[in-house]
């Protein structure tokens, strides 16, 4: 219900103040909002974890390239028992991403099977259910879609940020 244009009352304020800010019905946020939140959370904690800007890059010749605006945000955190960064796109509610039963993956694995069409049909995401507040590992084609497009092609580009609160 917090998802949406913000105002400019968000611009400037720490990761925090604007979760504050949209849990109190006072605004709305982006997707970098809520990746920015997650990734503070987490740091805050002790869990290393990073928030991924995920930018569309077009070429027209070997001479023009225009990178077009942030698409979308996601995150990785670092789980140390597996010494490996794990993707997660809290608007897709999903808590990682599966190669058949390999994973978690990272976003890069992610990203490079979702373009690979065999390896696609066996991509699962493992998505938090707000209803039953519970874990589902589901076939992606059984998965929300509204933020998949910026994971499809071979324009895309990833760039990691380390956000503070």
């Amino acid at each position: 219900p917090h998802n949406g244009s913000p105002s400019d009352e968000m611009k400037g304020l720490s990761p925090f103040k604007q979760y504050e800010r949209m849990i109190a019905g006072k605004d709305h946020g982006f997707c970098t909002h809520f990746a920015s939140t997650f990734v503070c959370a987490c740091n805050a904690l002790g869990i290393p974890a990073r928030r991924i800007h995920i930018e569309e890059v077009h070429s027209f010749s070997d001479k023009c390239t225009v990178q077009l605006e942030s698409m979308h945000a996601g995150s990785e955190v670092f789980d140390r028992r597996l010494n490996q960064w794990i993707w997660m796109d809290l608007r897709l509610f999903a808590l990682g991403a599966y190669l058949g039963e390999e994973g978690p993956l990272t976003i890069a694995e992610f990203h490079l099977f979702i373009n690979q069409a065999e390896r696609r049909k066996r991509l699962r995401l493992l998505i938090y259910d707000m209803e039953t507040k519970s874990e589902k590992l589901l076939p992606l084609d059984e998965c929300s879609q509204k933020t998949l497009t910026c994971y499809i092609g071979c324009g895309t580009e990833f760039h990691y940020r380390k956000v503070t609160s």
